[in-house]
């Protein structure tokens, strides 16, 4: 999967390009970096509205292969170094958005085979399109 990266697109829209392919992970955006296996802080989480380009006013589009087999903190460093963008990936634990911080080793697959797991059987998420970013 190929993550087309512009100045025009929000992180919503971001999102559910992501969401096809993962659909129990997510991407959420910050104003301030943070280091392997560290959480971001919310209160510097930036609303889903927000157009790339004015996350980074430097930013340079393009595209970020995504791989199942990418490992998760990986892609945040790829958001970063690429686009200068502060990416933090969460997993949906049986409902609840979680901060992938102890897993940035994983891929984005055992994320999201990890997060499918938690979820009760009887139980769906919602569609891409519905769900709560």
């Amino acid at each position: 999967m190929k993550l087309q990266v512009s100045r025009s697109k929000t992180i919503k829209e971001l999102q559910v390009e992501f969401a096809t392919c993962f659909p129990n992970l997510k991407i959420e955006f910050f104003a301030s970096t943070h280091k392997p296996e560290e959480g971001s802080f919310g209160k510097l989480q930036f609303p889903r509205t927000m157009k790339l380009g004015e996350l980074s006013p430097m930013l340079n589009e393009g595209e970020i292969a995504v791989s199942p087999g990418m490992r998760t903190g990986h892609l945040e460093q790829v958001f970063h170094a690429e686009f200068g963008l502060n990416a933090q990936v969460f997993r949906n634990m049986n409902g609840t958005w979680i901060q992938s911080t102890n897993s940035d080793d994983l891929s984005l697959l055992e994320q999201n085979e990890i997060a499918q797991a938690s979820i009760p059987k009887k139980s769906s998420m919602k569609n891409v399109e519905e769900r709560d970013y």
